[in-house]
């Protein structure tokens, strides 16, 4: 703590700058204003990334499916054909 000295040789505590409350809450709004703007763009683009990881899993089991058919001579995998395979 520091101390500072009057011209009479009384002591005093030296005052800290503290914020003052108006600038509290002009961060307080700065910070919701940016939240507001990066929050939808954020929450979009989550649902982008699980669109896209839905669509590959869709190509990759259309390409499962075309490579089956085309090894196994049939039009589609049915549930008799895997039963045997897995026995």
């Amino acid at each position: 703590m520091q101390w500072l000295m009057h011209r009479d040789g009384n002591r005093c505590r030296a005052s800290l700058r503290a914020f003052t409350l108006v600038e509290l809450l002009i961060v307080v709004v700065i910070l919701a204003v940016i939240a507001l703007i990066v929050l939808p763009n954020l929450i979009s683009s989550a649902s982008e990334s699980k669109q896209s990881a839905i669509s590959m899993n869709l190509q990759r089991i259309r390409m499962q499916i075309q490579l089956y058919r085309g090894e196994h001579k049939v039009l589609w995998p049915t549930s008799a054909n895997f039963t045997d395979q897995m026995t």
